[in-house]
């Protein structure tokens, strides 16, 4: 079986509710996190990004989960899409 490497970008509460989850998946493995804000302490296995752009353009990671304030929503995920990976975007989405 596969296992999917998902990168996070935002950990804040919610960010690290969903690592706390993933990381109870056998087919899941959260691989990278993206934080510039004052989280980017806060982080887990040591893997850290400050740079969102970074980790989306890493060729590891398979999903990006977008966990950011609502009006960083479009940006970000488009910008992972074109970049050929799968998107879970927290809502509400913004324009």
């Amino acid at each position: 079986m596969k296992k999917y490497k998902i990168g996070i970008i935002g950990y804040g509460g919610f960010g690290r509710f969903l690592h706390d989850w993933w990381a109870q998946l056998e087919n899941v493995e959260v691989a990278a996190i993206a934080d510039s804000g004052s989280h980017s302490t806060d982080t887990a296995n040591g893997i850290k990004y400050q740079n969102w752009e970074d980790m989306i353009n890493d060729p590891e990671i398979d999903i990006v989960s977008i966990v950011t304030p609502p009006g960083l929503h479009a940006k970000m995920a488009c910008a992972a899409m074109k970049a050929g990976k799968h998107v879970l975007l927290e809502k509400p989405a913004a324009i």
